[in-house]
């Protein structure tokens, strides 16, 4: 610590002058020769030694602002416990939004709302808990016979599936639920474990510089009274339930509740977007776009924001000056270290937090979503994706494309940093020892419930496979820390572009792939008229990003893939992908129409 000593001298020239004042009568001369040795007599104690510890003046050393969660929020919780919900779902009035049916709520997907501009569908619901027997006296909603909440379904991909996800939001003259007013209800039917969230959330818990959530088992029974008919409450299975990102998560997690909030929505790679970026007191502004780019959980004022982005893509303006006024180096580096070694890829541009206090510049970056961590295991089993290995999809590559994390990992300084975060985790955090812990007690809780009645027709995996999965989680990350250690001796990924006609052939064009030693690459061009590149119409290696085939394509429908190899014999493919018909991608290439006046489209355009 810091230790600073007062001066006394100013302090004794008061009280000399304080006795004065009461009737002590002191000339001039008499209260300098005082002054004088009192001072020396303080000075000669000061140089012999320190005064006792009790009376000394002690300022503490100011401690480097970092992202700290609340510790007490996850104290006494049993992981494994089921809470068991009953829902009663009613049609309401149109004043409120809720003169639906519970089916309609069901029915239809987000992209369905989307197109028409609309709110989601709500239902009035009766929230209460209780056991398998039913509500229980002393527990949430019971003795209450009127809605106190609303029932929507949530999520955007994962309502088109078959079994829904839902947002349960409290009436604000009903009691909060757990300190909390929405409830999220995932079903997680993509994964075939049902619990690979959850188990993501708990293992964030004590990892520094980062945020978790508090999370849950819940199963639900649902009562459907918007048909006009009462047949009980049926068995909805098993869901996890998961904190709401908003100004009271902030302030229960000890955060600023007045802070910025955001949720990085469909494609928010840290560009400027311009065009869908805006301060409110914009006349152009435009509250849909921007939450196409940036759902906004908490302040509203984006100046900050907008001032962050200005800079960050600005490449005049070092790295390193960005990143100390901007953000802070140890969140970025852990965030991406611990979503590398679970291999959650699907945080590059969305399914991430971005938040900053009110009256603070720093941004800070934290997980929402988890669904595609520890997921290689299962896709082995079910084959319904090509491995990561074979894309850009892990290590570093995995975030190359978007601003922020391509210019922090390009660093050398920053490299180290998140190198020393990848081995703290797994030394300390992602052990063998507590993810086979705890996924072998969430296993416990979940087959019963997944292989059921309620469920059992949507499990992706049979009993045997999912017992295989779950003792195989750990396997994923030394995998993850392999593919890692690769991915920095690899070109990273770069993009295509759209084939070009000119007078002498057609002209292929692509970004130069960069190489962090600075090693030679070269590209391999190919050409194709089917996805598999069994017919391959022209191939080429360049050491230039670029390739003139030297005639024009007749019309038709076409592909072409680059792939960039150092030489040291690593390569990497283009960031385009081509999803085929069993929604499989496969890297480093696009599909393109030739028109019979000779003009290319990309598919899609």
């Amino acid at each position: 610590m810091n230790r600073k000593k007062l001066c006394m001298t100013g302090i004794l020239i008061g009280s000399l002058l304080t006795i004065a004042g009461c009737g002590i009568v002191l000339d001039t001369e008499q209260v300098q020769e005082q002054v004088q040795d009192q001072a020396a007599q303080t000075e000669s104690i000061a140089t012999v030694g320190e005064a006792p510890e009790h009376q000394q003046v002690v300022f503490a050393e100011e401690a480097p602002h970092r992202l700290t969660d609340n510790p007490t929020l996850y104290e006494d919780r049993d992981l494994s416990a089921v809470r068991t919900m009953y829902l009663t779902v009613t049609t309401g009035n149109a004043s409120e939004g809720t003169n639906h049916t519970w089916a309609e709520v069901n029915a239809y997907d987000a992209k369905y709302y989307e197109a028409r501009g609309i709110e989601r569908y709500m239902v009035d619901g009766l929230l209460q808990e209780g056991d398998e027997q039913g509500p229980l006296e002393g527990m949430y909603g019971y003795g209450v016979y009127t809605p106190n909440c609303t029932v929507t379904i949530r999520g955007q991909t994962s309502t088109q599936l078959d079994q829904k996800n839902y947002k349960i939001r409290i009436n604000k003259s009903s009691p909060k639920y757990d300190d909390q007013r929405v409830i999220n209800l995932n079903k997680h039917i993509m994964d075939g474990l049902r619990f690979r969230n959850k188990l993501m959330f708990d293992l964030l818990v004590g990892v520094p510089d980062l945020m978790s959530f508090r999370t849950g088992f819940v199963h639900l029974y649902v009562n459907d009274l918007t048909d006009g008919s009462d047949e009980g409450f049926a068995d909805y299975g098993l869901y996890t339930q998961v904190e709401q990102p908003n100004d009271t998560y902030l302030k229960h997690h000890g955060l600023d509740e007045n802070g910025q909030l955001y949720k990085l929505n469909e494609l928010f790679e840290f560009y400027r977007y311009e065009d869908d970026i805006k301060l409110k007191s914009d006349v152009e502004y435009d509250l849909k776009a921007f939450e196409y780019r940036l759902d906004i959980k908490g302040n509203d004022d984006h100046s900050k924001l907008i001032a962050m982005l200005d800079e960050l893509n600005d490449e005049t303006v070092p790295i390193h000056t960005v990143i100390e006024k901007w953000f802070d180096a140890d969140n970025i580096a852990m965030f991406l270290a611990f979503n590398i070694l679970t291999g959650n890829e699907d945080t590059q541009s969305r399914n991430t937090l971005l938040y900053s206090a009110k009256n603070e510049n720093t941004w800070y970056v934290f997980n929402w979503d988890c669904d595609t961590a520890f997921r290689d295991g299962e896709t082995s089993v079910l084959k319904d994706d090509y491995p990561r290995a074979l894309g850009w999809e892990n290590g570093v590559s995995n975030y190359w494309g978007t601003v922020l994390y391509q210019r922090f990992i390009r660093d050398d300084e920053y490299r180290r940093l998140l190198d020393e975060k990848i081995l703290l985790l797994k030394e300390e955090y992602l052990t063998r020892e507590r993810i086979e812990g705890l996924s072998k007690e969430y296993a416990k809780v979940v087959k019963p419930y997944l292989y059921s009645l309620s469920d059992v027709e949507h499990a992706r995996l049979s009993s045997a496979e999912y017992d295989y999965v779950v003792t195989h989680l750990y396997d994923e990350v030394e995998n993850n820390y392999a593919m890692y250690q690769e991915s920095l001796l690899r070109p990273q990924p770069f993009f295509l572009g759209d084939p070009e006609l000119k007078e002498n052939g057609t002209w292929f064009v692509w970004n130069a792939a960069y190489d962090f030693d600075a090693d030679l690459i070269t590209y391999q061009f190919e050409l194709s008229d089917d996805l598999e590149f069994q017919n391959i119409l022209a191939s080429a290696e360049t050491f230039r990003p670029e390739y003139l085939l030297d005639r024009k394509l007749s019309p038709g429908s076409y592909y072409y893939r680059v792939k960039a190899l150092d030489d040291k014999g690593y390569g990497q493919y283009a960031f385009d992908y081509v999803v085929d018909e069993e929604s499989r991608k496969n890297f480093g290439m696009i599909h393109f129409y030739v028109m019979t006046n000779g003009e290319i489209y990309r598919a899609g355009e």
